[in-house]
C-alpha cells in the first residue's frame, strides 16, 4: 500500500471559495481509515456482482470523506439503532 502524504497547506487557503466546485478537498481526510475499510467492502461487493451494494458503500465513502469530524463506526451503529 502506498504511503499517504499529508495535505499541502496551500490547499486549505481556498475553503472559503464561493463555488463548491472550486474548493479543494484534502487528500487525507479525518475519516481516512474508515474510507479505506469501506472501499474494501465496496470492492468485495463489486466482485460478487452486487453493483447496487457496491454503490452504497461508495456513496458512504464520499459522504464520510467530506465530514469535518471523525466518524466512529460504533457511534454510527448506535445512532442507527443497530
Amino acid at each position: 500500500m502506498p504511503a499517504v502524504r499529508p495535505t499541502n497547506p496551500r490547499v486549505f487557503k481556498n475553503w472559503a471559495s464561493k463555488h463548491a466546485c472550486t474548493r479543494a478537498s484534502p487528500l487525507v481526510c479525518v475519516n481516512q481509515a474508515l474510507a479505506v475499510e469501506l472501499n474494501v467492502l465496496s470492492r468485495s461487493r463489486e466482485l460478487e456482482g452486487k453493483a447496487v451494494n457496491a454503490l452504497s458503500y461508495e456513496r458512504t465513502v464520499a459522504v464520510s470523506s467530506c465530514l469535518r469530524f471523525c466518524a466512529d463506526i460504533a457511534d454510527l451503529y448506535m445512532n442507527l439503532g443497530l
